[in-house]
This record gives structure tokens, C-alpha cells and sequence, in this order.
């Protein structure tokens, strides 16, 4: 399911699986399949991991991704890692070995059900969002050639451009800001989280 997310979005993946039996599956999906047991380093050099730029280890054993980031954090030190845990506790070990994210099924699972009692709006909006159908969130980098960079968001004419909100903003000391006001300075290396229309991540990809 979320290599077809991913391959709706035009992005590139590489899906490691032991099962030759799966390898249709997931070709349909739009996904290459490499067979193979990603803990092994000859696995992941097959995939190609030297060019990747992000990497997802959602096996169902803790033990199994904690070696795969560890692995993979030793192959390529600049990928973006983002792990799976079953347990809770293993969130630290996950982040120790070299994740960047960690994301724990269950207590997402729990926070949704508690939102939807509590909040059901708001969790419809973040799935329309989601969909990118009439809405979408995405961001934006501003970078060293950026139309925008050093402008204020009153004289970058952002939202007029792009038909976006940005609703906040990600600095790159990891401070944020919420809610930016007009006179907020957009700096290189700030990511701009947006909400607008359907087709805005179109217009960001022609921004580069």
C-alpha cells in the first residue's frame, strides 16, 4: 500500500523482499523488486543504496530493523532513515543505531482512534489533505537559488504564486515557527510546510 502511495506521488523505489512469490505484487505497484534479505549488506548494495536518498526498514521484528538502520547508516552516513517499531521501547535503540525517524504502529493506531473520537473534523481534513485531491500539504526547501530566499512573506508573494498557505515554518537550527506573519524572512535551508489547492506540488517541482 505504500508503494503505491509513494509511485502516485512520480517517486522511485526499490521494495526488498525475501518472497520471490510477492515480486508481481509489488511490480504492479509501479515498484522494482530486489529478492533478498535486507539485513544482508550484499542486499542492499544490490538496491542500489549508494544512490538512495531515503531508506524505510518496516520489518516486523525490532531486532531485524535495528540492524538494517545499522547497516545502512554504516553504507550511506547521508540517508534519511525512518524505521519501524513493534515495541515502544525500541525507539531509542532504533535512533542509537541511526534512524531519523521512528514510527511505532501502535500508538499511532491509538491516537487515530482517540482523534476520531475527539476530533473527527480534523482528522477528514489531514485525509483530504493527504489524498491530494482538492487539497494538499507538502513543503517546500528554500534554497541558495531560491526565488524566494531573503524576501518576507509579504514581499515574496508566496501565496499568490503558489496558491499556498505556509503554516509554518522549519528553520535550519530546528527551531519552528507557526502561523508565520507577513513579516517573517524566508532563509535558505527553512522548509516551508503548505497547505493549498490540488496541483501544488506541481508548481513546487517546476520551483526546483
Amino acid at each position: 500500500m505504500s508503494a503505491q502511495i509513494l509511485r502516485r506521488q512520480s517517486i522511485d523505489l526499490v521494495v526488498l523482499e525475501v518472497e520471490e512469490s510477492l515480486r508481481k505484487t509489488i511490480e504492479l505497484s509501479g515498484a522494482l523488486c530486489v529478492i533478498g534479505d535486507a539485513t544482508e549488506e550484499s542486499t542492499l548494495k544490490k538496491a542500489g543504496i549508494e544512490r538512495a536518498r531515503s531508506l524505510v526498514s518496516a520489518l516486523t521484528s525490532d531486532a531485524a530493523n535495528v540492524y538494517v538502520t545499522l547497516t545502512a547508516r554504516g553504507m550511506q552516513p547521508g540517508l534519511h532513515i525512518v524505521s519501524r517499531a513493534e515495541q515502544p521501547s525500541a525507539e531509542i535503540k532504533l535512533r542509537r543505531a541511526g534512524a531519523d525517524r521512528v514510527i511505532c504502529p501502535p500508538i499511532i493506531g491509538a491516537t487515530r482512534i482517540a482523534n476520531i473520537l475527539t476530533k473527527p473534523n480534523v482528522v477528514d481534513f489531514f485525509e483530504v489533505a493527504a489524498q491530494g485531491v482538492d487539497l494538499e500539504m507538502d513543503e517546500y526547501s528554500v534554497g541558495p537559488h531560491s526565488a524566494f530566499r531573503d524576501k518576507t512573506l509579504k514581499d515574496s508573494d508566496f501565496r499568490q504564486k503558489i496558491g499556498a498557505m505556509i503554516v509554518a515554518i522549519k528553520r535550519a537550527d530546528g527551531s519552528s515557527v507557526f502561523q508565520p506573519g507577513p513579516d517573517e524572512v524566508l532563509r535558505e535551508g527553512d522548509q516551508l510546510i503548505l497547505v493549498g489547492q490540488g496541483g501544488t506540488s506541481a508548481l513546487l517541482d517546476q520551483l526546483g
